[in-house]
């Protein structure tokens, strides 16, 4: 991995994001690789989201003020592992709005999480997936994360995406 394929630097009042339109489609599997330089920020920070077309409600990855990676969709939180500042952490996640029961599988590592699942109707499609640096609430805060080995599938038995290699 060495350097990255996209670093994003947020300070003070910024909010910082890469957007992937995603028109298509009710199921999302994605892979990436992130490494933050702190891993407490002074509030909670969100770092990956995926948000369906017409609901308005985001599924999300957070970096929360004591290390810890959540996963939230639909005002459902599920807690992970503790993340070490300075190292590569590998996520694996599956996306699934097609149902009235929402679906988020993850993966930090290669170890599995607890999945999220969120009473919503069904949606057929998504507006977009962001890599960003945005604070959840509260005041503002410093952080820098490196993103890279961005891949993204509609397939649902493609989860996880496991090893791969980017050319």
């Amino acid at each position: 991995l060495g350097g990255s394929a996209l670093r994003l630097t947020r300070n003070a009042a910024s909010t910082i994001e890469w957007i992937k339109t995603l028109t298509t489609g009710s199921v999302h599997v994605a892979s990436f690789f992130v490494r933050f330089d702190i891993v407490n920020p002074t509030v909670d920070a969100k770092f990956f989201e995926i948000e369906p077309q017409t609901s308005g409600t985001d599924a999300r990855l957070i970096l929360l003020t004591t290390g810890v990676v959540r996963a939230s969709w639909g005002g459902v939180t599920v807690d992970g592992p503790t993340l070490v500042a300075g190292r590569w952490h590998h996520f694996d996640v599956r996306f699934d709005n097609s149902g009235a029961n929402w679906l988020m599988d993850w993966r930090v590592d290669g170890a599995a999480q607890g999945q999220v699942s969120t009473a919503q109707a069904a949606d057929a499609s998504v507006k977009w997936l962001k890599c960003e640096l945005q604070q959840s609430a509260g005041s503002y805060y410093d952080l820098v994360a490196d993103f890279d080995d961005l891949v993204v599938s509609q397939t649902s038995g493609d989860y996880p995406l496991g090893p791969y290699e980017i050319l």
